[in-house]
């Protein structure tokens, strides 16, 4: 496709054909396409607003992905992540907008939209895990 978000995490964030709702509870990673070929992935949490970081890489269509969320309690969330079995980052750390008392976290999420440009995209999710 052309302009894509995606996210990949906890939560229940809701998406339609031309976004995905980062305001509603979640902790996980966003990749934005914006017709350039390539994506750009964040972290991102929200409790009742989201909070994202900056642009943590660049990835291509075709490139491995995998995500790690290491939840602080209530204080603060650490996001990982590794990109064609290079070297796992250092954590991003962040620390508002902390969604972890919320009832929704328990469940696992992946969505993705098109941005409201008519295009077809695919995402293959290889494996999903929790750990409490």
């Amino acid at each position: 496709g052309t302009d894509v978000q995606e996210f990949y995490g906890m939560g229940l964030p809701t998406t339609n054909g031309t976004s995905i709702n980062f305001a509603t509870p979640h902790a996980g990673f966003k990749l934005v396409r914006a017709a350039s070929g390539t994506f750009d992935v964040y972290a991102t949490q929200a409790n009742t607003a989201e909070t994202a970081s900056a642009a943590l890489g660049t990835v291509a269509n075709g490139d491995g992905l995998e995500f790690v969320i290491v939840s602080n309690s209530a204080t603060s969330t650490d996001y990982y992540w590794r990109q064609n079995d290079a070297a796992q980052s250092a954590a991003t750390n962040l620390s508002t907008q902390v969604p972890w008392t919320q009832t929704d976290m328990s469940r696992l999420a992946g969505a993705m939209s098109n941005a409201g440009v008519a295009t077809s995209s695919s995402a293959t999710i290889t494996g999903m895990s929790w750990e409490r």
